[in-house]
This record gives structure tokens, sequence and C-alpha cells, in this order.
């Protein structure tokens, strides 16, 4: 007995120490294929790990107080990248030490959360228990390479940590039956790890609203099952009246400014930009996940209402309700997918372990190496470019998401657009790059070159959310994309396209510039340098004004520095 457990705790630890080791590698590889050019979401979260880790290992406590006061008001608060200060000492401040703190502190926790919770749905399947241990070798592996784990880990977001609470917080629910065992214990536990959840990012608060409700669907099918039904449902309402009360409890105590924001927010306008059609981004989603991923979860799901898997129930549940109350805001980006395809994984290993079963003996490991190989290319496709294009042909049977690393293909043409603009800029003397786009906009030249930053006019970017800043077409100096740069559908990017357009076309803003340089030849555009050589009058803001309302008839300037909704509208 003592034997088999020492070969068992080596067996555990060759594991660990494999993953972490590939962990290590694929961080290492994936850094190093990139440039440095961290902009917008890729790079802000990276940008205040610097800033923190600065003040934390400064010697002073003025990191707790900024700590504290971030989780009470900020949408993005500090809270999740607090705890990879022993990366900063140990590495630096660099990507790699950053992107390794995320994927070993987070996203390997979170993917042994996922494992269990697999493992509980394939055993709680009386058909699935007789699955040999090389299935569960190969779902390791499997859930190891799954590509949502991945991809806003890799691109600098620290999302994944929320899975960490949110995955205790299901296994706490199932063993618990439901909050109905200890629900004074388990009811405090779950609403205290939802909250964490939405602690460290405020998006998750659809996964917690999904948990509660999927959790209620759980409860009333137990009570279906009972003869006596009335301790059940008093002992799951304690539960979940206790769940509750803690998170609302944890949200007055620690985030009510940040509440009350939410409240009075109308986030669905304010992410119209990010928002498709339902069945487009349905479709999107799917593919995302890959067809044979898909297909499975389907399977998956049918075999749990068949036999009453409450692990596979509960998870589905919330992974459906989730994007559905997420998907009314906006189409979910990759760090949205997180909880949503979390909670896929349980119903893709329980179909996964019965199609074994139906396989015989000597089928079965040729299967779980032929899983492990699509598993692996899977990977391959979504983050190498190499991969991607050779496997093209096949490419139906693989995700369709792709987070290749972060290149430029003409870089020197960026670099003598940015060395053109300095020379030109005199002290205090501004520019605005009025383009939105993966291959030109002020975020992306900022990164390129952090001395150009202080000197940068940030433009309004999504026209729901920003209005109109009128500071950059003050500045001294304009660059603009021909074709105009955007990231988004032109229809909710006027605030760029507007002011770009004239300037290319000579319209009437393009009055007070001179172009002075270009063209630049940058990755799929032409870009130009103006200078501005009379200043903005009140007349061009009038006809400026006039242009925006004729999308957006409750607009108007506000006599001093912006054009946007009135507050009376």
């Amino acid at each position: 007995m003592i034997i088999n457990k020492i070969n068992f705790s080596k067996k555990y630890a060759f594991l660990v120490l494999f993953f972490l080791i590939s962990t290590f590698s694929i961080s290492n590889i994936y850094v190093n294929s990139e440039q440095d050019i961290y902009y917008w979401d890729w790079g802000n979260y990276y940008k205040l790990y610097l800033k923190f880790m600065e003040n934390f290992w400064s010697g002073n406590f003025e990191w707790l107080n900024w700590l504290v006061n971030s989780i009470r008001v900020d949408s993005y608060n500090l809270s999740s990248i607090t705890f990879l200060a022993p990366f900063y000492l140990f590495f630096g401040p660099n990507r790699f030490g950053y992107i390794l703190g995320i994927s070993t502190l987070y996203m390997l926790p979170a993917m042994a959360i996922s494992l269990a919770l697999c493992r509980r749905a394939i055993l709680e399947s009386s058909k699935a228990q007789a699955v040999s241990g090389h299935i569960f070798t190969s779902l390791t592996i499997i859930t190891f390479l799954f590509p949502v784990f991945w991809a806003p880990t890799l691109r600098g977001m620290p999302d994944v940590i929320g899975l960490i609470p949110l995955g205790v917080a299901t296994l706490i629910f199932l063993r618990s039956k439901g909050l109905t065992e200890n629900p004074l214990r388990s009811g405090l536990a779950f609403g205290t790890l939802l909250w964490t959840a939405f602690l460290f990012r405020r998006w998750y608060a659809f996964a917690v609203i999904g948990s509660f409700t999927a959790g209620a669907l759980i409860i009333l099918l137990i009570l279906l099952t009972l003869k006596s039904r009335k301790d059940t449902l008093k002992a799951g309402a304690n539960g979940f009246g206790r769940a509750g009360f803690t998170v609302a409890a944890c949200l007055i105590a620690f985030q009510l400014p940040l509440v009350r924001e939410i409240l009075t927010s109308s986030y669905g306008d304010l992410y119209v930009a990010y928002q498709q059609p339902f069945f487009k981004q349905a479709g999107t989603l799917l593919l995302n996940l890959s067809i044979p991923f898909c297909l499975l979860f389907m399977l998956g799901t049918v075999f749990a209402l068949k036999e009453g898997n409450r692990t596979t129930q509960f998870c589905s549940l919330a992974s459906i309700i989730t994007y559905l109350l997420f998907a009314q805001t906006q189409a979910p980006g990759i760090q949205h997918l997180l909880p949503i395809f979390f909670w896929t994984l349980p119903a893709i290993a329980l179909a996964y372990a019965r199609i074994t079963i139906y396989l015989s003996p000597n089928w079965r490991w040729p299967f779980a190496m032929l899983a492990i190989l699509w598993s692996i290319a899977n990977f391959a496709v979504v983050f190498a470019p190499g991969v991607r294009a050779a496997l093209a042909p096949a490419g139906f049977l693989f995700s369709s998401q792709q987070f290749l690393p972060l290149r430029l293909e003409k870089p020197e043409d960026y670099f003598r657009l940015i060395s053109d603009t300095r020379q030109h800029l005199q002290q205090n003397e501004k520019i605005a790059i009025f383009a939105s786009g993966f291959n030109l906009s002020d975020s992306l030249l900022a990164s390129l070159s952090p001395e150009l930053k202080p000197s940068i006019a940030w433009i309004s970017q999504v026209d729901a959310r920003d209005g109109f800043a009128l500071a950059p077409l003050r500045a001294e100096y304009a660059i603009v994309a021909d074709p105009v740069a955007l990231h988004l559908p032109a229809q909710h990017q006027q605030v760029v396209s507007v002011v770009a357009t004239d300037l290319i076309d000579g319209g009437p803003l393009s009055n007070g510039y001179r172009l002075i340089k270009g063209p630049y030849f940058l990755d799929g555009c032409k870009a130009y340098l103006f200078k501005r050589v009379q200043p903005l009058t009140d007349s061009e803001i009038r006809l400026l004004e006039a242009t925006l309302r004729s999308r957006y008839p409750n607009w108007s300037w506000d006599g001093a520095n912006r054009i946007y909704r009135s507050k009376a509208s």
C-alpha cells in the first residue's frame, strides 16, 4: 500500500513538472515570437503590472491604498495582478515573466479545477465509470491544450484568474447537492467565491448570474425526483439565500462606488459597437470552439439530461445561460469566452468517455492517441502561423480562432513615420492619430515609441462610448491612414472616420491642415502626416457637429471640448 502511494505521488509530481515545463516553454516561445507592440487590452494590464510592481517593491505601502481604491471604483482593478509580485521580483520588468505568472499561477489551477469537474462528470455516469486510466490522461492533455485558456493568457489578459473561484464555487455547489447539505457553510462559501470572480473582473457578473440561475434549475430538477420535497426546498432556499446575501454584502462593503456606476450605466448602449446579430455571433462562437468540441458538447449534454448527471447538467446550463446573458450586451471577446467554454468541458469529457466505452479495448488507446494528436494540431492552428497554413485544407476540423504572435510586416516604415513625427514636434506640441485599426492607432505608435506617448492627443474611438473629443482636432499635427484604419464597423466609429476621410479626400476639415510627409507604406494601408496651419474654428466645429448629428440626432457640442449626447437626452 505504501509503495503504491509513493508511486502515485511520483507520477503526480512528474505530471506537475511536465505541465510546468510545458507552460514555461509555450510562454517563452510565444513571447519571443512577438514584437514589442502590446497595445489596447493586450498592453493595458501589462503596463499596470509594471507600474504597480515598481510601487509594490519600493518599500512603502502606497500600493495598498492604490489597490484598495482600485477595487472600490475601477472596472479594471488591480486585484488580478497583485499575486504576480514574485514573478516581477524574479524576472524583472519584462513581458515573459508577466505571461509566465498568469499562466502558472492562474491558468494551470483553472485547468486543474476543470479536470476535477470533468472527472466528476464521468464518474457520475454509471455507464462511463469503466473508462481506463489512459483516457483520463488523454483528457488531461486535451484540457491543457484547450485554446480558450491560452488565448487571453498569451495576449496578456489576466482574466483566467476568475475561473479559479468560479470553478471552486461549482464544485461546492455540486458536492453540497445544490447547497442543500450544510446550507450555512456551503451558501456562504458559494457566495463568497462568486463575488471573488466578479472582484477580479467585472464582466464575470454574467457568470455569477448564470451560476445562480443554473443552480436554481438544478434544484428544481432534484425536487422533481423526490417524494418528500419540503426539507430539500427549505435547505436549498436557505443555501441560496445566504449565498445571495453574501454576494450583496461583499459588493456593498468593498465595491459600492463601482456597483452604483454599473446600476446607472446602460452597457447595451455603450457597447453597441461590439455587438453582432445573435445568430452570427452564435455561429462564430461555435466555430471558435471547433466543430468536434461542439458535437461532443451537444452529445454530452444529451447524455447528462438522459442520465440525470447533475455535474454536466449544471455546467452546461451555466455555460448556455451565461452566454445568452452576455450576448445581450455584446459579442463575447476572447477573455469573455473563458467561463462559457470552461463549463462546456464536463459535457465534452462525458461524451468522449461514452464514445470510448463503445470501442473495443484494443481500440481505446489508439482513439486516445488520435484525440491527443488532434488537440495538438488544434492548439497549433490557433497560435502557430506555419501550422495554420499547412493545415488550411482541413481547417474545418479545427478552431477558427487565430491568435498568432503580434508582429508587423513592415516595421521599418512605422519607425520612419515615428522618427519624422518626433522631428517635427516641438515642445508641448501634440499629435493626433485619426486611426483605430490593428495596423495603425495611437496606442500602437505609443507602444512602438514610448517617448512619443506624452505628445499624443488621444482620440475618441467608439461613438456610443466616447463621443467626439475635440482636443485631438486642435493638435498641431495629425496622422491618418488610407484606407481609414478601423477595428469595428464603420457606422460605430464615425468619430474616427469623419476626420480621417476629410483629410484624405480634401473635405472641409482639411482646410486647416497641410500635408507634409507621406505616404508611409504600413501593413495594409498608407499613412500621411499633416500639420495644422490654422486654428480650429467654431464654424468647423459646428460643421462637424452637423455631420455627426446626421447619425446621432441627440448629439451636440458642449461649447468646449466635446460633441456627445446632451444630458437632456
